[in-house]
């Protein structure tokens, strides 16, 4: 027998349970009505048994994958991370590229065709993006002009790669190969398998689509395949993997981890040159900028004839300096807003229009020198000559060289909002003949704006809010010289 007390209790509980009342006021109406404390206790058992358990609060969703289709830069915080690389021009003695004896007319003939080919290559990019053609266009030349200086995987391998603005893919060559080229000393091959932090990754994580050089295989093998345009190619699966940057006197070490790369299994190098690999900064969701969601980078390098070098800054490290022009970031690499060029005499100035850069002007760490388009070439030739007295050479590709050069024209590239002054260190060289040579040269359509003229300048992208700061100065952030 249940006795009336307790009976009257488990009556009151089922209702309560009936009535779906919360927890809260479950124990505020027991309490109330009960006059002992055993009922009350036997009520609350009855509830929690009658209502299932509640289910945990769901984990927060991880934020899109830097590969995923939807990801893009998001804004930076002031606690995001930064870090800092140095970079190493090849003719440095502290580069393992460093030849004393090296041919220097070969190496400046080698910048120019270079230079050229990759406004090529450009140059379909924009026919392809504007729908005039399905083909495939092969990448552009493999640039050693810079060489960043880092390692790869757990316990770190030290190796070097190129930076590049003109194109997205971070690739390396990567042993076990198929097929490797020799790196002629610069660094042992990185071996996947010494690397505990390597992971192959799969179509299912990795979204291996909306990119040409990228197919997904059988068993879900994201494949790249990369052609370059000197006959070097470049062919593996996409993995990902830690990279890590020593520490300097301005920043810690930084280790950068879940990079996706591709590791290249057959690899091709027709430069000879050996560079082991290529660390893309263009705007594809598989560059290194794009994965990290960093708005911000600069670089600056010096103009040193002996030892050249310079610093790249990411994150909330990068430098913004002086004025800003408009960049178009809506393609794979940077298109920058020309409205013109002045050449600037002693008595007049003369403007060369914008519609000499209907094709576009690139900004382009992998081209040595400024590439313009022939309409725009040949108005600027001829308006310094017009305006300098002293008699014009011309030797193969140099086509305007003198035999000395004093209170020579100015030129200024008229970008929007932003009247960009090459000091005469930056547009003139002295060629491998002994005259002194204007420092750019002719392109078929696109029109490039390459590193000579971007020296002892900090370049600064903010791709927040898509624009280009340039600024001259004295010494480079962070050289080993700065006052």
């Amino acid at each position: 027998m249940i006795s009336v007390p307790y009976l009257s209790s488990l009556i009151f509980c089922m209702q309560l349970v009936m009535a779906s009342l919360n927890l809260f006021t479950v124990v505020m109406l027991v309490l109330s009505s009960l006059n002992s404390i055993f009922p009350s206790i036997f009520c609350l058992g009855l509830i929690n048994s009658s209502f299932p358990p509640p289910s945990p609060s769901p984990s927060p969703s991880p934020s899109p994958s830097p590969s995923s289709p939807s990801a893009s830069p998001s804004p930076l915080k002031d606690d995001d991370i930064g870090f800092v690389a140095r970079l190493i021009h090849r003719t440095s003695p502290q580069s393992p590229f460093y030849n004393p004896l090296a041919n220097q007319e070969d190496m400046m003939a080698k910048d120019i065709h270079i230079s050229q080919q990759r406004s090529v290559y450009f140059s379909q990019l924009t026919t392809i993006t504007k729908g005039e053609t399905n083909m495939m266009v092969r990448a552009p030349m493999m640039s050693d002009n810079f060489l960043m200086k880092f390692s790869i995987g757990t316990p770190p391998q030290q190796t070097f790669a190129v930076p590049d603005t003109g194109s997205s893919l971070i690739w390396m060559q990567c042993s076990p190969c198929d097929k490797c080229y020799n790196q002629n000393r610069i660094a042992p091959i990185y071996n996947r398998e010494k690397s505990s932090t390597f992971s192959q990754q799969l179509c299912v994580n990795f979204y291996c689509g909306g990119l040409k050089y990228l197919t997904c295989l059988e068993k879900s093998i994201c494949q790249y395949n990369l052609s370059y345009e000197d006959k070097s190619m470049s062919t593996g699966f996409i993995a990902r993997e830690s990279f890590t940057f020593e520490a300097n006197d301005y920043f810690e070490r930084t280790t950068l981890e879940n990079i996706d790369f591709g590791c290249g299994t057959r690899n091709i190098d027709g430069s000879g040159s050996g560079v082991p690999g290529i660390i893309g900064l263009g705007n594809d969701r598989v560059s290194l900028i794009r994965q990290l969601n960093y708005p911000y980078f600069s670089y600056c390098v010096t103009d040193e004839l002996i030892d050249p070098r310079g610093w790249i800054h990411f994150g909330s490290a990068a430098r913004l300096l002086g004025r800003s022009t408009p960049i178009t970031t809506h393609t794979s690499f940077y298109y920058l807003s020309i409205e013109g060029i002045t050449v600037r005499g002693e008595e007049e100035e003369v403007n060369l229009p914008k519609e000499f850069f209907d094709y576009g002007f690139v900004i382009d760490s992998g081209s040595t020198y400024t590439a313009l388009y022939n309409g725009a070439f040949d108005a600027l030739i001829e308006k310094v000559k017009s305006m300098y007295n002293d008699e014009a050479e011309k030797f193969g590709k140099y086509e305007l060289c003198y035999e000395e050069i004093s209170d020579v024209p100015e030129i200024v590239f008229n970008f929007k909002d932003l009247d960009f002054r090459l000091n005469d260190e930056n547009t003139w060289l002295r060629a491998p003949n002994g005259f002194i040579c204007l420092a750019m040269f002719r392109a078929n359509k696109t029109s490039i704006f390459g590193m000579y003229q971007q020296r002892r300048v900090n370049v600064g992208f903010n791709l927040r809010r898509e624009k280009l700061t340039l600024k001259n100065v004295n010494s480079c952030p962070d050289d080993d010289d700065q006052d």
